[in-house]
């Protein structure tokens, strides 16, 4: 038990580092907010971005977890990912000024 333990120790303290690439592409996709209107995601060189429709693109900054500052860390706009089981995002929640506003995935 002891080789699987230390093999254990360094996945779980390297986790928020190294487990954070992976996560980025399973958030890659269009997101409806409303009929007609969508937020693309897009990864690039190891950054998402989010371009809403008729919207300029914006860099999708890590926050924690599953949780980006739009634009920058202190951005006033945050976007959080829903995880579903088979690890691929299934919609992200918009929120600013306490406000929020869901958009599901459709592609």
């Amino acid at each position: 038990t002891a080789p699987a333990a230390k093999a254990q120790a360094p996945a779980a303290a390297s986790t928020p580092a190294t487990s954070a690439a992976p996560k980025l592409d399973a958030m890659v996709g269009e997101y409806e907010m409303a009929p007609g209107r969508s937020i693309v995601v897009t990864l690039e060189k190891g950054q998402l971005h989010g371009e809403p429709t008729n919207n300029p693109k914006r860099p999708l900054v890590h926050l924690s977890g599953t949780t980006f500052g739009v634009g920058a860390a202190d951005a006033p706009m945050t976007v959080t990912f829903t995880i579903g089981a088979d690890g691929r995002a299934t919609e992200m929640i918009m929120k600013r000024d306490g406000q929020e506003r869901a958009a599901k995935r459709i592609r």
